[in-house]
């Protein structure tokens, strides 16, 4: 399977960095300017760690990460309090 994913995914060279081991397929990370996201996570928690890397990415400038996520400031702040109320009610 990770050969095959590889030569789909590959441009025209198949090195041992095409190829991920099992774990690392597994995990949800950040990884330089990626984040890595396994198949089955919701779109929710998706979205909220998409919005909190970007975060992270932009040193926490509010203002550039909304504009890299193409969303609105106010959008942005909305998604951040719901974050906040749903950890204070976890």
């Amino acid at each position: 399977n990770a050969v095959e994913r590889a030569f789909l995914l590959a441009d025209d060279h198949i090195g041992p960095d095409s190829l991920e081991s099992d774990s690392m397929a597994d995990d949800t990370s950040m990884s330089g300017d990626y984040l890595r996201i396994s198949v089955g996570t919701s779109l929710d928690e998706t979205e909220k760690q998409l919005i909190f890397a970007t975060l992270e990415a932009n040193g926490g400038n509010k203002k550039q990460t909304a504009e890299a996520l193409g969303i609105s400031l106010k959008t942005l702040y909305n998604r951040l309090n719901d974050y906040d109320d749903h950890e204070e009610t976890a």
